[in-house]
């Protein structure tokens, strides 16, 4: 199994095991830092854990201060639960896994496009939620996630830490290649099977497919 894991305020932790029959998300700020310290405890001990990865941000501007002092913050904590388990997580850069789904930038074009900074943030971040509804569709009924039953969507909150998983899933136990399950476009919902296309975010962009 893998564990991709968002520090962020509202951070995350999704586990996905190799067969892709088991996925479990856990909502830090809604399980709390004991517990969730507790569950992934738990989960060394039921799974063969492969990898693990941590999202790794830069500050880009005065505002983002704060976010990255709890990112860092977050990290120091969680890093602290995988040196317990001996399997210190794998810093992945937040451009990374952005571009394996086609999200890189997606802030930036909504500025230009005359958005507000905080606008365009939250609009990158529905994207986000979309893509990961898109990559997971087929696993949704057997997503579990800690805090509740079982999903009906997939949240703000989760889905950072989903696709960071699925990135982390994909380059090592699929070659590097964007998940094949993935159909449609996040932004427009076109239906990438059709092969290139162009919307107001990903003009003449040419979506990952299984053979990309």
């Amino acid at each position: 199994a893998i564990i991709g894991v968002d520090p962020g305020a509202s951070g995350a932790l999704c586990l996905i095991s190799e067969d892709r029959k088991d996925i479990e998300v856990l909502r830090i700020k809604r399980r709390g830092w004991q517990d969730s310290a507790a569950l992934v405890m738990s989960w060394n001990q039921e799974y063969d854990l492969v990898a693990s990865g941590i999202e790794h941000v830069h500050s880009q501007t005065r505002d983002d201060r704060k976010t990255i002092f709890t990112f860092g913050e977050n990290t120091g904590r969680i890093k602290g639960w995988f040196d317990v388990i001996g399997k210190e997580p794998t810093p992945i850069e937040a451009q990374n896994w952005l571009r394996h789904f086609s999200l890189y930038g997606l802030r930036s074009k909504f500025m230009a496009a005359g958005m507000s900074e905080g606008k365009a943030r939250t609009a990158a971040k529905q994207q986000y939620v979309l893509k990961a509804e898109a990559v997971f569709l087929a696993d949704l009924p057997i997503v579990r996630v800690a805090d509740i039953h079982g999903p009906e969507s997939i949240t703000l909150d989760m889905a950072d830490a989903m696709l960071i998983a699925q990135y982390l899933w994909d380059i090592t136990f699929d070659g590097g290649r964007a998940h094949a399950r993935e159909k449609f476009c996040a932004a427009c919902e076109y239906d990438i099977g059709f092969g290139k296309h162009t919307c107001d975010v990903f003009s003449g962009v040419t979506p990952r497919t299984k053979d990309s």
